[in-house]
């Protein structure tokens, strides 16, 4: 499977601690219900994302051994990162990704505005446990911008798939950044990154799994107009 070394190192250190689970590869549920209007600073994005796939398809771009009857899979074990097919240009274009995920272990989500050394980016983890991170790398480092948890009414069932979406902002390396994210049907929440990352000449948006095998299904790209 391909991997980006730079991104696993940075999230070993910043991203979700363990949580519990197995790591059973199941078909992912319907869809959750869906999250308010994002916060306009993200961008303006199009009513229906430009990108939509339900990984039916293993001649879609991702990498082959991922697909799985319909769902897509991100690490055997330990943590894992893919990056979608399409290239984000210019890098400074907003982005709004979503998800149906099921993670294991530690935890699932989403990247973008990530470089394809995996040196830079963002990155939307949702743990097991309901925990959820954004993290901010840059230069193959980790920070975290945000760290909560997930009420019981906003988490779904054990067993059952969580809808993730992470969107980033225009503006341009150094600059101010916003941050789009939400789990399920909460609002959404943002996070302005004061100095954006430099992703390069493209950007990329992903997905990761840490510390288990994690399943994704319905993945949906919307690019600002």
């Amino acid at each position: 499977m391909t991997r980006a070394p730079a991104v696993l190192l940075a999230l070993a250190a910043a991203l979700l601690a363990g949580g519990c689970g197995d790591d059973e590869v199941r078909q992912a549920p319907d869809r959750p219900a869906t999250a308010t209007t994002p916060d306009p600073a993200a961008g303006a994005f199009p009513a229906k994302p430009q990108v939509v796939d339900d990984f039916e398809d293993p001649s879609s771009g991702w990498p082959r051994t991922g697909y799985r009857d319909g769902v897509y899979v991100v690490s055997d074990g330990g943590t894992g990162a893919v990056l979608a097919p399409q290239r984000v240009t210019p890098a400074t274009r907003g982005t709004l990704a979503e998800v149906v995920l099921e993670p294991s272990r530690g935890g699932a989500g989403l990247l973008c505005r990530a470089a394809s050394d995996g040196s830079a980016g963002y990155a939307l983890l949702l743990g097991a446990d309901g925990r959820v991170q954004l993290s901010r790398i840059d230069d193959g480092k980790a920070s975290v911008l945000k760290d909560f948890r997930l009420t019981p009414n906003e988490r779904s069932e054990r067993g059952k798939a969580s809808l993730l979406r992470l969107g980033c902002g225009t503006g341009s390396p150094g600059e101010p950044v916003t941050l789009i994210f939400s789990v399920n049907a909460t609002p959404y929440g943002t996070v302005v990154d004061e100095h954006g990352v430099d992703p390069g000449a493209e950007a990329r948006v992903g997905l990761v799994a840490r510390d288990g095998a994690a399943t994704f299904d319905d993945f949906a790209l919307s690019l600002a107009e």
